[in-house]
């Protein structure tokens, strides 16, 4: 449990204590509308292209009970660097409130009109990655969602003297959760001996996905571009390649990257579509650029991606004619700063 002692030490200001109950309300679609213009707001004030914003805690998961404050995840090249970004987000309207160096480097700002806790770690931050796994599955793991709902629920009715302790009482809760998201997505490397499993998975979600954003013939010659096993076993042999699995070990997506940071393919499964793989993927795809001491992620996004890379915080370079196998096709080069 966090001491009075250690919020006294990392706290900027006067510590604020509770003293009574916690306020929760019930889901409002309201909250992703305020995330949304607090997004463009801090966007604006810092000005700098990659740098990553996300909606997460309690009020960016659709259906579960919250706190009516947003948190926002910010992520910077380096967050010990205060002045690189403290002073546009106080102009914007932001106060200081926490700076726990020994704890990830973690800041945190608060904002006003809507209230806000804007956490602040460094690119590539494993509390940060962990922030993001949980909002992931609680959106698609319903048990999970009611789970740590009712625990809320329960806790809310106690007195707390600082909201702190509230956060440390759900710690089991979450432990729980992660062990589940753990057990359900477990992620390994990728070998040789999986090309025929990652062939078929290629080629249907390309046949069956990618199908509402081009022809017939399109999708057909881009899913015979995975025919070749050789082609599969050069691109192992130049990429890390990982998947996530079911509970059987079957391949369920995969994802690959260099150490030059290119992000070659992301594919999910079409019966595993929207269940938060793709985030997870592409979170440890950034995970092993910034591992590889890459400091910029660059790729070729479909049409149907786009949307999906843009939310993550990559930016359209330049849109191109590739081409497939016999035919080009549209698609996006696209980048992020890590």
């Amino acid at each position: 449990m966090t001491t009075k002692e250690y919020l006294e030490q990392v706290t900027i200001g006067k510590l604020s204590e509770l003293s009574g109950r916690i306020l929760l309300k019930e889901y409002n679609p309201a909250w992703a509308t305020r995330y949304e213009k607090e997004r463009r707001k801090i966007s604006q004030a810092l000005g700098q292209d990659g740098v990553a914003i996300e909606h997460v805690g309690s009020t960016s998961v659709p259906g579960l009970c919250a706190k009516p404050i947003l948190d926002i995840l910010l992520l910077v090249k380096d967050a010990s660097v205060e002045g690189s970004y403290v002073p546009a987000l106080v102009e914007a309207g932001y106060t200081l409130r926490v700076r726990e160096p020994d704890w990830f480097g973690h800041r945190m700002l608060k904002g006003t009109s809507p209230e806000v806790n804007l956490h602040v770690f460094s690119s590539g931050c494993a509390e940060a990655q962990r922030m993001l796994d949980f909002r992931d599955w609680l959106r698609t793991n319903e048990d999970d969602r009611n789970l740590y709902a009712n625990t809320k629920r329960n806790l809310a009715q106690q007195t707390w003297r600082y909201v702190q302790d509230y956060a440390d009482a759900k710690s089991d809760v979450v432990r729980a959760v992660f062990r589940h998201l753990s057990a359900s997505y477990p992620i390994r490397p990728l070998t040789g001996q999986d090309i025929p499993e990652m062939q078929a998975l290629f080629r249907a979600t390309v046949l069956h996905v990618n199908a509402q954003d081009y022809t017939q013939d399109e999708v057909a010659d881009w899913a015979s571009c995975g025919d070749n096993a050789e082609h599969w076993q050069s691109l192992l042999d130049r990429y890390r390649f990982i998947a996530t699995l079911d509970r059987q070990g079957g391949i369920t997506g995969f994802t690959s990257m260099n150490a030059g940071g290119h992000l070659h393919s992301l594919f999910v499964h079409e019966d595993w579509q929207g269940k938060g793989i793709a985030t997870r993927l592409l979170h440890e795809a950034e995970r092993m650029a910034h591992a590889f001491g890459a400091s910029r992620i660059h790729l070729e996004a479909s049409i149907t991606a786009r949307p999906f890379f843009e939310k993550q915080g990559y930016r359209v370079v330049r849109k191109q004619q590739a081409k497939a196998n016999r035919l080009y096709l549209t698609n996006y080069v696209m980048e992020k700063s890590i």
